[in-house]
């Protein structure tokens, strides 16, 4: 159980490392929107754990607003790779 959210939650810091690493717009945007899915599988087991009573509703919330906020930067990151890619002006 722990395994499968700890997979998801490393896999977020992991792949933007790996996504620092590319020049190319899409494979970042792909490795963005890898980012926001394994925030989404992480949300899913920390509702999951809460469900099975592996930690309460206090910690659950607390760890839902940290995980809110970072699927919060990661699509303010994914605007800002969108936007690079459209023209600008006088090009």
């Amino acid at each position: 159980m722990y395994s499968c959210i700890s997979g998801a939650v490393a896999a977020v810091p992991a792949n933007l490392s790996e996504m620092a690493a590319f020049n190319n717009k899409n494979q970042q945007r792909q490795k963005i929107l890898t980012c926001i899915a394994e925030s989404n599988e992480s949300e899913f087991w920390l509702d999951f754990c809460k469900e099975v009573e592996l930690i309460n509703e206090q910690e659950h919330l607390a760890f839902i607003q940290r995980l809110l906020r970072i699927r919060w930067m990661l699509c303010s990151l994914l605007a800002l790779v969108n936007n690079d890619n459209e023209p600008k002006a006088g090009d």
